[in-house]
């Protein structure tokens, strides 16, 4: 992995009017080969450092950073030089257009993930709407941040909405971020997939984005690097869908009459997934795309025989 030598980024070196940070952190962040889109990645600096939008940086040019901007912009300039990804440097990152801390106990919330909010809004606006349930019930495997589930709390307020996760930092970070968006009407466990849930408890929707990477597949080498491995690999000697047929073979015990299962899946996977879907008795099962048109989420809905 080609990444340039780290440097020491001083507070003296940060440019204090917004107009000329602007061109240095481009400037900086094109000399580093892991950075894709220097100058968005720029923008999502500012965003997040100065609450500044992109088009703030042409109508005040001459607005003037604070030293604690200043101190943070190095700090987090000397991170990334030394490979770390922008998202764990800043401790935030987007998803769906709202800020989520994040660390290195989680995953980086990905554009992708956003295909999976999309069908269970959808689905819950459909339980809502016409099937009258005022208070569904949701569930989310593996929160990580909990930007997926929170994210579907804050759209479905009325909405009962739970999550788990095996590792207690991912539970930590997820109710930073739950409180962080006041959710209310989220509740987390520790535990491995429904095993820390009530006995008996059921659900409208069980949504999860499971570890879908097997051995010997690529990986992005800063992915491999910095982000946690039980939430990227499956077990060695395990089928990259490994985790998904274990929610899809336990989810008819959780799932209401007409409940859906929603996973999301690598590239590749959506025609095996679907057929665990087949085989588990789930009907109405459907592909959904994302915005590079590949097959990001597979669906399917119980229906008790």
């Amino acid at each position: 992995m080609d990444i340039m030598a780290s440097k020491v980024y001083s507070t003296k070196q940060i440019p204090r009017k917004l107009g000329e940070l602007y061109k240095f952190l481009v400037r900086e962040l094109e000399s580093l080969s892991q950075i894709v889109l220097p100058q968005e990645k720029a923008g999502i600096i500012l965003e997040i450092v100065l609450k500044k939008k992109p088009i703030d940086v042409i109508v005040s040019p001459n607005e003037t950073l604070t030293p604690a901007q200043a101190e943070r912009i190095a700090k987090v300039m000397g991170e990334v030089s030394e490979g770390k990804p922008l998202a764990y440097a800043l401790g935030e990152w987007f998803f769906a257009n709202k800020l989520f801390f994040v660390n290195q106990a989680v995953m980086i919330p990905r554009p992708d993930t956003e295909t999976l909010l999309e069908v269970a809004s959808a689905y819950l606006e459909y339980l809502v709407n016409v099937k009258g349930i005022r208070r569904p019930r949701v569930l989310e495997i593996g929160v990580g941040t909990g930007a997926l589930i929170i994210s579907i709390a804050n759209r479905f307020p009325n909405a009962e909405a739970h999550g788990t996760d095996i590792s207690i930092d991912a539970i930590k970070t997820a109710r930073e971020n739950s409180i962080r968006h006041r959710v209310r009407n989220l509740r987390l466990y520790r535990g491995d997939i429904f095993t820390a849930l009530p006995k008996g408890m059921k659900f409208n929707l069980v949504v999860s984005n499971p570890p879908y990477v097997g051995a010997g597949e690529e990986i992005d080498p800063l992915v491999a690097l910095f982000e946690p491995k039980q939430a990227i690999f499956v077990p060695k000697g395990m089928e990259s869908t490994f985790y998904h047929e274990r929610i899809i073979s336990e989810a008819h015990q959780r799932l209401y009459p007409e409940g859906m299962v929603a996973l999301e899946v690598g590239i590749g996977q959506s025609q095996e997934v679907k057929r665990l879907m087949e085989k588990a008795g789930l009907k109405d099962i459907r592909f959904h795309k994302d915005l590079a048109s590949n097959d990001r989420v597979v669906s399917g809905i119980w229906q008790e025989s």
